[in-house]
């Protein structure tokens, strides 16, 4: 699970928007670490807040694996990271399979 500190209230959303190749990448490590290790959930990141202490937790289930990983695949298709795209295909290949 990765963290990110932001100082003022904006700050959250313009980083989900400018960082969606790292918040992907994270997800599909996320899901690849929970298939190799028999996971039913994981969490993949926290935004904190240190001006208001507020955190909120990035949680990723099993039942939703599918549907992120291929988000992040139209994501990744968009912006032609065909290795990202090779590495998802074969994950969503796993899930179906029911093998890590």
């Amino acid at each position: 699970m990765k963290d990110f500190y932001f100082s003022s209230e904006g700050d959250q959303k313009k980083f989900l928007i400018e960082n969606k190749w790292l918040i992907c990448s994270l997800i599909v490590e996320g899901v690849k670490k929970s298939l190799e290790e028999e996971l039913d959930s994981i969490l993949i990141f926290r935004l904190i807040n240190t001006i208001d202490d507020v955190v909120l937790t990035t949680e990723l289930r099993k039942e939703d694996w599918v549907v992120s990983l291929k988000k992040c695949l139209e994501y990744y298709e968009s912006v032609e990271e065909y290795e990202m795209c090779d590495k998802i295909i074969n994950l969503l290949k796993s899930i179906k399979n029911g093998t890590s």
